[in-house]
């Protein structure tokens, strides 16, 4: 039936990749079946084609079989169906991942976030909610870093290995300028500001790592079945990424603080049993918490300058003084 053809041919557009190397009609017939639509690879290959008079599709028929995907500046069939809401959503996301995502992934979302702008232009300008992106705006707590670039084939292939639970054999390039190939059990990702971290299991090894994605190089998705993570793995990298990759432990943090420094902590607590009380000190206050002991704490504390002095513990206390007066030495006069 025409309506059958024409929900088989929608779907197959709709799970065509924008970038990469494409998919081969054999593989497509697969993803088919995948979504309860069994269909002979024959039948595919015509869909095909009648799509790509339609749509021009992007085509690599250098060899066979052919490998078939959507231009990367093509529409979707979603613009249509986007409630303004959902659009709006959408926008403001692409404004706060600007920072967060390099350029090679914000171009695969861009048609996406084009649709988004063709729901809302359908409103009057400046109209309600779909002026919304424009009253909104995301401001980055410490100076913006521009997210460093991930190889397009490296990310689509990490994501398949995630997906299919697969190991992958990589290519990585380490800190001291050296080169690694290793095989890898991807666990998960985990983002942290602009760089985007792969949580995995190197070769027989049972410790979780964390690599950096732009550092991969070249990764192959291997036939051979990932081993299950630890329990618990993914929230341990959650943990590790965010304390700056070292946390020393729970600390009943207490500071003498520049009252005004201080005052955003009376909204924005460092912990459900923070205390906020009087110094002895005029336009000081005395600030207790009970945080973890994590380099992200440290530089933390350190960007307060002469606006914060640590009381306890006496081993942080003793390790910000050694800082502070070897900066303090830097600025001194030879």
């Amino acid at each position: 039936m025409a309506t059958d053809a024409l929900l088989r041919q929608w779907t197959l557009y709709k799970h065509l990749p924008r970038s990469g190397s494409g998919k081969t009609a054999a593989e497509i017939t697969e993803l088919l079946a995948d979504q309860g639509i069994r269909v002979h690879k024959r039948s595919v290959e015509r869909d095909l084609k009648f799509l790509h008079e339609v749509l021009q599709l992007d085509v690599d028929d250098s060899s066979k079989p052919f490998r078939w995907a959507r231009r990367s500046d093509a529409l979707g069939f979603t613009s249509a169906g986007l409630t303004t809401l959902q659009s709006l959503l959408l926008l403001t996301a692409e404004v706060h991942l600007k920072t967060l995502m390099p350029r090679s992934q914000m171009d695969a979302l861009r048609p996406l976030f084009d649709e988004a702008r063709a729901a809302t232009s359908r409103r009057s300008a400046g109209e309600g909610i779909a002026a919304w992106p424009d009253s909104v705006a995301v401001v980055p707590t410490a100076p913006p870093l521009l997210p460093p670039e991930i190889v397009p084939e490296v990310l689509e292939s990490v994501h398949h290995a995630l997906l299919d639970r697969r190991q992958i054999h990589v290519d990585y390039a380490v800190r001291d300028g050296g080169r690694r190939e290793w095989t890898l059990h991807p666990v998960g990702l985990v983002h942290r500001g602009p760089v985007t971290y792969l949580a995995c299991q190197i070769d027989d090894q049972e410790d979780v790592l964390l690599l950096a994605l732009h550092r991969f190089r070249a990764v192959q998705v291997s036939t051979f079945e990932c081993r299950r993570p630890p329990l618990g793995a993914m929230a341990e990298s959650m943990a590790m990424v965010a304390s700056g990759f070292n946390d020393r432990g729970p600390i009943r943090l207490v500071l003498e603080m520049d009252a005004a420094a201080a005052k955003h902590l009376q909204e924005a607590r460092l912990s459900e049993d923070q205390t906020v009380e009087a110094s002895g000190s005029e336009d000081w206050v005395i600030v207790s918490a009970t945080v973890a002991d994590t380099d992200q704490l440290r530089w933390w504390l350190r960007g307060y300058g002469d606006q914060v002095e640590v009381l306890q513990p006496a081993g942080l206390r003793q390790w910000m003084a050694e800082t502070m007066t070897e900066a303090a030495g830097y600025y001194q006069d030879d």
